[in-house]
């Protein structure tokens, strides 16, 4: 009887050692990591055919402009809603009165589109 507690002991203690050992093995690989950092903000490619060309918000159309990063196809909607109530835009900055669209947004927006004429 005596031997069976100690053989549990020893397999409890053996069990645990695992356990400790794994759980600081896996804490330790999460400290390994690097990470890059950039102070210049990337923008993903667009997913359309002239990367280097970028859309006239005037002329694109709803399928268009929900291929721009950051634009869906609700904010496309709005593109077109506001531009077909006041009228082609005139600076891009005038997509900051669209509601549902927020600065962080526009920033992202701005490195894809143009206003024709304007450079």
């Amino acid at each position: 009887m005596k031997n069976n507690i100690y053989a549990l002991v020893i397999f409890v203690a053996f069990i645990g050692c695992g356990v400790w050992y794994s759980l600081n093995y896996v804490s330790l690989k999460e400290y390994e990591r690097t990470y890059e950092y950039s102070e210049t903000p990337t923008f993903p490619a667009l997913p359309l055919g002239d990367e280097d060309a970028p859309i006239d918000i005037n002329t694109a159309n709803e399928e268009i402009l929900s291929e721009i990063p950051g634009v869906g196809e609700k904010t496309a909607a709005l593109i077109i809603k506001y531009r077909e109530e006041n009228g082609n835009f005139t600076d891009i900055n005038q997509l900051d009165n669209i509601e549902g669209i927020n600065k962080k947004q526009l920033q992202t927006i701005k490195h894809y589109i143009t206003i024709q004429g304007m450079d």
